[in-house]
């Protein structure tokens, strides 16, 4: 598990997990028109995941991967930044993105 892997080094840019590949995305019948995001965090190891969609990082929530104190991103999808535009942005933490309902992955678009 990349996550729980303390030595590995801090990269902007890392493969994703197969067993994550292979995972289907949530997604809700009629969700078209639905602004989409692409969502990166960084991992207990100081590595940056992403970027992922909304449905991803839904279950990496519901699965206890990111939590309300992980620092995330989130930019509405308009195509992936370069590694160099990714370094040059600030993290946050995922409680400053949160409502009452909870994060924003979390919310099913109908």
């Amino acid at each position: 598990d990349p996550e729980a892997d303390p030595e590995a080094s801090p990269s902007l840019e890392l493969p994703r997990d197969p067993d994550e590949e292979d995972e289907p995305t949530e997604e809700e019948p009629g969700s078209t028109g639905h602004a989409s995001h692409s969502w990166w965090f960084v991992r207990r190891d100081g590595a940056v995941g992403g970027p992922y969609k909304d449905g991803e990082m839904r279950q990496k929530y519901n699965a206890g991967l990111v939590h309300d104190t992980t620092d995330v991103r989130c930019v509405p999808y308009e195509g992936h930044p370069t590694v160099e535009e990714q370094a040059a942005e600030v993290f946050a933490p995922l409680q400053e993105l949160c409502t009452a309902a909870g994060p924003p992955f979390m919310e099913i678009a109908r």
